[in-house]
């Protein structure tokens, strides 16, 4: 019993690697760019915004709570450094957009902290 729940556990820690050799031999054949740097430069791209909150969101979980509000705050900050940017200069629009962001994060950790407004548990 102990040999079968070892493999288990091992096909399961390499569980991400294994999707990953599929999407690879599945995806591969069925077009001549999929394995090109540009496309890989794309996901990165692409995927590096979750990134960012997912390093965001390990310390909200590490404490037993989940803050679905992370994502809207991003994206608001986002928005409003491509509005500010229409008229403004580079630094400024990211000066803009960040002390956005630390507003939204301050409300909503001032929120939990000090109103015991529970966090989505």
């Amino acid at each position: 019993m102990r040999g079968k729940s070892e493999l288990t556990l091992r096909l399961l820690k390499g569980l991400p690697v294994y999707v990953f050799l599929a999407v690879i031999l599945i995806f591969a054949p069925m077009s001549n760019r999929f394995l090109q740097v540009n496309n890989f430069l794309n996901i990165l791209v692409q995927a590096t915004p979750v990134g960012i909150l997912a390093t965001g969101m390990k310390f909200t979980l590490l404490t037993a709570g989940i803050d679905l509000s992370v994502g809207a705050a991003m994206y608001l900050a986002a928005c409003l450094l491509g509005i500010y940017l229409k008229g403004a200069p580079l630094p400024a629009g990211l000066g803009a957009m960040l002390l956005v962001g630390l507003a939204v994060g301050a409300v909503n950790g001032s929120l939990v902290a000090f109103l015991r407004v529970a966090p989505v548990t």
